[in-house]
């Protein structure tokens, strides 16, 4: 099930791929192509995920992570309900720890993510985070959700996902 899924989203990044240009596409089209080898030869998703994400820069890799993880607690919040389990996710934004201090440092994409745009005007900090994990673990018919605390950016960038 995970290897087909990973296999299927592996396919649709490659079609994405086809339509854009440049370096970065020629990155994800190795990473597509490193990952999907590896399954065709009878590998796990996780081989094939760290196949992938060796052909891609570590920027591109952490965005496709949180969106793999927002996807995989979607798909499988049910099943865990059903056992008992409340499967939820909070999905973080730019949050003031040394971690983003270091990339802001960063000479080549400190500038890009400065340029974020945050709609309530600062970045986040631990507290608001915490804030945000205590509700979801007292909101006891929450599942399978996924909380953007992040300012708004989520909401600002992609206004028709709901």
């Amino acid at each position: 099930m995970i290897d087909h899924s990973f296999s299927h989203n592996l396919q649709m990044s490659k079609a994405v791929v086809r339509s854009k240009g440049g370096v970065v596409a020629s990155q994800s089209r190795r990473a597509a192509d490193a990952g999907a080898a590896i399954l065709r030869a009878g590998g796990n998703a996780v081989d094939a995920a760290i196949a992938a994400a060796s052909a891609l820069h570590g920027i591109q890799v952490y965005g496709m992570a949180k969106r793999a993880l927002a996807r995989a607690v979607r798909h499988r919040a049910p099943s865990w309900a059903e056992a008992g389990v409340r499967l939820n996710a909070v999905a973080p934004g730019a949050i003031q720890t040394a971690l983003l201090q270091a990339t802001l440092d960063d000479a080549e994409i400190g500038r890009f993510v400065e340029d974020f745009p945050i709609p309530v005007g600062r970045r986040g900090t631990v507290d608001d985070i915490a804030e945000a994990v205590w509700f979801v673990l007292e909101a006891t018919f929450m599942v399978g959700s996924v909380m953007f605390v992040d300012g708004g950016s989520d909401a600002l960038m992609r206004p028709d996902v709901v």
